[in-house]
């Protein structure tokens, strides 16, 4: 009992610094991929896993948000990634890295577009399997599978890639060369390698396979991810990442240093050494500088000057004038009412006249025109119509 209170208090604290983040993770998140989901996932895997409570939380958080974002889960179901802790050897603590599994691997190839399907295997010995293949201008890959699954018995794997635009890709490892891939892994003797080897014998070929596509960014994020963790390279861990985390708090500076820094950085740019540089062996760093000596006076003569003298001050440019305002246009005189009547008057008149002269064509145009368009005429009349009257009524000179 007294191993379960601790483990229940880290995995509270554990949530609750997680969904403190939740907010920043949201952000960073592809569209279909939510917080609290992949918190709620975490946290189960968390709970099966003693070493991830000996985590830092900011290792947790941070090798959760990777996974996010490849769209991956860690350690669900689906097995498409997951969170394995490792101990820094600098700080002597645990800390959560991710990890893509095989499934996630297979996920993050089939999401390209170029892929329609991914099929990895094991090949056995001593049980009836039928394994065949051959590399060159026609390549063949055969497997009979007998049923076994035991670990120890497998000699091969290999991966087919069924492209949507072409032939199908595969590729072969042998048992030698998958051992030498375990054996430059740190959790070689722990982990996935342990407790799920075939599957990380089927990551292994795919990871290697995929080097045949084209690989889209998160492939390759998550191939460079997995390599660097395996083989221990420095991998950045940003316990403070701006998408997620909060900035360290600054340090209190006692006064005195601070003074001491801003001499210091004064001394260096005028070329003279700070108060705790250029002293003598048995001199004191803060003690007063000696008098002023005739090396020190100021140059006699006009125009001199002393290199330690401020710059003499920059004139400042002379404003540019402001152009000129410029009136505005004057708006068209109204049309009084007696020349808008007048203008009435005219138009009137002038519909009449055209009115007749539209009769008196229809009349010789039905007498004279064989097969002309009549329905064409009265639209141009009235076209002409419109063209006289439109500059007469705003004031223009009639036609």
């Amino acid at each position: 009992m007294a191993n379960i209170v601790p483990a229940r208090e880290k995995m509270a604290s554990i949530g609750q610094y997680l969904m403190s983040r939740k907010a920043s993770m949201e952000g960073a998140l592809p569209k279909f991929m939510r917080a609290d989901r992949l918190i709620r996932v975490a946290l189960t895997a968390i709970s099966k896993n003693p070493r991830l409570l000996e985590c830092t939380h900011e290792s947790l958080a941070l090798a959760l948000l990777e996974s996010g974002q490849l769209g991956l889960e860690p350690n669900g179901v689906m097995g498409q990634a997951y969170l394995v802790p490792y101990k820094n050897g600098k700080t002597g603590q645990y800390e959560a890295q991710f990890q893509p599994g095989y499934r996630g691997l297979v996920e993050l190839v089939l999401r390209t577009g170029d892929v329609s399907s991914v099929d990895a295997r094991a090949v056995w010995e001593n049980d009836g399997d039928r394994f065949e293949y051959e590399y060159g201008l026609n390549p063949k890959l055969v497997h009979k599978p007998g049923g076994c699954s035991d670990p120890a018995k497998l000699t091969h794997t290999y991966v087919v890639f069924q492209l949507k635009d072409g032939p199908p890709k595969f590729d072969v490892m042998t048992r030698g060369e998958l051992e030498a891939i375990r054996r430059r892994s740190r959790a070689k003797d722990d982990g996935p390698w342990v407790t799920d080897a075939v599957q990380m014998y089927l990551k292994t070929v795919v990871k290697r396979g995929v080097k045949l596509l084209r690989m889209s960014p998160e492939m390759e994020a998550a191939i460079s991810k997995d390599t660097a963790v395996e083989i221990g390279e420095a991998v950045p861990l940003a316990a403070f990442d701006p998408a997620y985390g909060d900035p360290p708090e600054p340090q209190d500076i006692p006064p005195d240093k601070q003074t001491k820094a801003v001499e210091e950085k004064i001394s260096r740019k005028k070329g003279r050494p700070g108060p705790d540089h250029g002293t003598s062996p048995g001199k004191e760093p803060n003690e007063a500088p000696p008098p002023p000596t005739d090396e020190d006076a100021p140059p006699e003569g006009p125009g001199a000057t002393r290199i330690d003298d401020p710059p003499p001050p920059v004139p400042e440019p002379e404003p540019e004038p402001e152009p000129e305002p410029v009136a505005p246009e004057a708006p068209p005189e109204p049309i009084l009412p007696a020349r808008k009547s007048a203008l009435e008057t005219a138009a009137r008149k002038k519909h009449g006249d055209i009115i007749a002269l539209h009769a008196e064509m229809r009349r010789i145009w039905g007498e004279e025109g064989e097969g002309k368009n009549l329905k064409q005429f009265p639209a141009a009349l009235e076209d002409e119509v419109w063209l006289w009257l439109n500059p007469v009524m705003s004031g223009g000179p009639m036609r």
